[in-house]
Parts: structure tokens; C-alpha cells; sequence
């Protein structure tokens, strides 16, 4: 837990009258004054100590019941203060920063403005005895995907005559993940059965061609491709490899963050999160059906300066961490959906069928995919809510997802 040094504040209007009622007393020789004004000053020396040690041994904290939610949950957040010392503490003012409420609800309290942009404010009054901690719990609702910052906080507390007041902020951040909501392809309008049925199909006639089990002569019909040079030299005919069947069908989604065709153009909110519902929907049918799925997105984690990418996997655990990357993933694209392919093509496991998912269809791309196309690799294009005319690439099948109406149905579906 970080801490900035604590700030100690003055009622410079009440030190004012201390100074004037003991000055009086004097000019005026009044003993009472005098005590008085004597009292004053000392009670004033006490809250100043009082309050410098005020903060001292202050221990905050929040957490979640379950800090990684799907859109639409809720859960609770808890926050405490405890007071590790003797001194008791007759006010604390806490004030936490909260997520902007379009993103995170707060059920239950009210949320003050903060001076940062989207930024809000989670206020607590405490009262504090010695060694006395006190939680409060409030329900949050998760309405948007993201990843979600909680502080930094704010506590003031003081003497209890208010001469006094101590600030202490604490740096420390905590997160709430929210999850895209997961879907049906065929809510999307995506026909599964179509879709994965062909894949699985064209699969099963597939062999990888970089993992070789022997070698055999060449018979009229091979593709050249498939002949050991090394082999051949050895030997003085022609050989050719035998390649080890692929054992499980990969499926590689290409994700385009881009919502616009140029980035200054900016990010439209709701088409992004229509196309990571899509990549999250045929992960998880793919997943279901026995596929291995990657994920490779043209944007960054917040921790990270690389292009997100995940591995080919089919394990119980890959449709969580693709959930959760695409939870904290940003919204403005680091590249181009066809610079990321072009990158990424030759080091893909072969036969794996690559899904690009884009609003963003442009000629570029779609050059790209059509080479990738020539060049053996089985690729679908899915465009979410773009132009609809791209239905006219050679052998790559092309699935639309209408915006506006899939967008409003999904809105409409409460998960809690």
C-alpha cells in the first residue's frame, strides 16, 4: 500500500480567536481572559498532536466478493477502515474513487462528482475507537466490459474540536474485471453448424505438412510441395513426406478493434463491443465443439506494449483467459487488421482456419485475405455492423453481423 505524506490543516479562523481572547486578557489584565486564552492555547497544542498522530496506523482497504463478473452481474464491494492504535478517532471522512456510473452502478448510495472526467466519488463518514475496524458493503452492478479502477482514496481526520485537520491519500489501486457477455452464434446470425461443420469437414482431409512420421516415392498426383529434397539427394529418386494427420481442428480469430476506417476517426463504443461479442462467441462455440482456439487482437493489455496473442489452446482454462483479455483489452488499434495477418501468417500452425473479425472491411484487407486464401490457408470473414457488400472474395466464406438490431436485443437481455 503506497502513501503520500499526510497534510495537517489549520482552522486559521479559530486560532485567530485564540490569540485574540489571550491578547485581550493581557492588554486588559483579566485574569479570566488570561485562563482562559491559556486554556484555548493548550487545547489548540493537544489537537495539533492530536491530529498529526491521527492518521497514524490507518489501515484501508476494499475488495470484491467476486472481483471478475460477466456484463449485466453484480457484486459487492466491501470497504473498511481500521484504527490500529489507542487514540480514538471521533470523525474520518473517506473518500474513494469510483469508475465512471455509466460503466459500474452503484445500487445502493450516491456517488459525488470528482474533479477528474468520468471519475466519481464514493464518500464515508467514520467513527473509530481504538483498535475498532468498521466495513461497509455496497451492491455494484457491472454494466459495460472493461477493467475497472477503484481509487486512489482520500481520508481526512482531525481532533475532535475541529482546531486540526489531517489528510492522507492512498495510491493503491484495485480492479473490477468485467467479462463480455457470451452468446449463441446464432443470436449473432451466424449459422454454427454451418460455419464449424465446414471447417471440421475440410479439416478432416488436412495433414501437417511441418511434422513429417516417414518418407515414401513419389507418385504421379503429389504436390511438390511434399517432396524431402533431402531425401531424394540420398536416395537418387524421388521422395516424398508422410505427414503426421492433424489431430484437432485449430481455429485462429483475428480480432480488428479499428471501428473506423482511419484512427484519428475515433472509436464508436457500441460496434466495438459487437465485435468482441462475436470473437468471444466463436471462441467459446469453437471451444465447445472440440476446436483449439487462438486469439490475436491489432491492440495492447494495459500492462503490455505487445499486440495481444494467445496460443492455439483446447484447454478448460482457454475460454477464461480469453475472457479476460478481452475484458482489458483497450479500444484503439495499434495496427491494421491486415499488417497484424501479414505478420502473424507465417508462423500460424497449418490447416488452421484464421476468422478475421472486423467493422472494417476495407480493400486492404481484403487483398490480404484473398493472398492468404492462394496460398492454402482456409479463411472466414465475419464483419460486424460495416459495410454489408463484401460478400464477393473467392473461396472465403462471408458472415454479417447487423449492428443495430443484434445490438438492441442484446441490450435488452438482463444477466441479473
Amino acid at each position: 500500500m503506497e502513501y503520500i505524506e499526510p497534510r495537517f490543516r489549520q482552522s486559521e479562523l479559530r486560532a485567530i480567536l485564540v490569540a485574540l481572547v489571550l491578547l485581550a486578557g493581557l492588554l486588559l489584565r483579566q485574569v479570566e481572559l488570561v485562563a482562559a486564552g491559556a486554556m484555548l492555547t493548550l487545547l489548540a497544542a493537544v489537537s495539533s498532536l492530536w491530529a498529526r498522530y491521527a492518521v497514524r496506523r490507518l489501515e484501508y482497504a476494499r475488495s470484491f466478493d467476486s472481483p471478475k463478473v460477466f456484463w449485466g452481474e453484480t457484486t459487492y464491494l466491501s470497504v473498511s477502515l481500521a484504527n490500529r492504535k489507542f487514540l480514538p478517532l471521533a470523525w474520518v471522512q473517506v473518500e474513494d474513487e469510483f469508475p465512471d456510473r455509466q460503466k459500474v452502478e452503484l445500487v445502493r448510495g450516491q456517488l459525488g462528482y470528482s474533479h477528474r472526467p468520468n471519475r466519481f466519488i464514493l464518500s464515508n463518514l467514520f467513527a473509530l475507537g481504538w483498535y475498532e475496524r468498521v466495513t461497509r458493503r455496497y451492491p455494484v452492478r457491472a454494466l459495460y466490459r472493461g477493467y475497472h479502477a477503484f481509487g486512489p482514496v482520500t481520508i481526512r481526520t482531525g481532533d475532535p474540536f475541529g482546531f486540526f485537520t489531517a489528510e492522507l491519500v492512498i495510491d493503491r489501486l484495485d480492479y473490477l474485471t468485467v467479462y463480455p457477455r457470451i452468446v449463441p452464434l446464432e443470436r449473432l446470425g451466424i449459422p454454427s453448424r454451418e460455419l464449424l461443420g465446414e471447417i471440421r469437414a475440410r479439416h478432416s482431409l488436412q495433414r501437417d505438412l511441418t511434422r513429417v512420421v516417414g518418407v515414401r516415392p513419389y507418385a504421379p498426383g503429389d504436390s511438390r510441395r511434399q517432396i524431402h529434397w533431402r531425401a531424394t539427394a540420398r536416395t537418387g529418386r524421388l521422395e516424398v513426406k508422410i505427414p503426421e494427420p492433424v489431430t484437432a481442428p485449430n481455429l485462429l480469430i483475428f480480432l480488428d478493434l479499428a471501428t473506423f476506417e482511419y484512427p484519428w476517426q475515433g472509436v464508436l463504443p457500441d460496434r466495438l463491443e459487437l465485435a468482441i461479442i462475436t470473437a468471444v462467441a466463436l471462441a467459446n462455440a469453437a471451444l465447445e465443439d472440440g476446436f483449439s482456439v487462438g486469439l490475436y487482437a491489432n491492440g495492447s493489455l494495459p500492462e503490455s506494449d505487445q499486440l495481444l496473442k494467445i496460443a492455439p489452446s483446447r484447454a478448460r482454462g482457454q475460454l477464461g483467459i480469453i475472457l479476460d483479455a478481452l475484458a482489458r483489452i483497450g479500444s484503439f488499434p495499434a495496427t491494421s487488421l491486415e499488417a497484424l495477418l501479414r505478420r502473424e501468417s507465417r508462423n500460424l500452425p497449418w490447416g488452421a482456419t484464421i476468422v478475421a473479425v472486423t467493422s472494417v472491411p476495407t480493400e486492404g484487407l481484403a487483398a490480404g485475405l484473398l493472398r492468404l486464401r492462394r496460398l492454402g490457408r482456409p479463411v472466414v470473414l465475419v464483419v460486424v455492423d460495416g459495410r454489408p457488400g463484401r460478400s464477393d472474395l473467392p473461396g472465403i466464406p462471408v458472415y454479417h453481423v447487423t449492428g443495430s438490431e443484434v445490438w438492441q436485443e442484446l441490450q435488452r437481455v438482463s444477466l441479473g
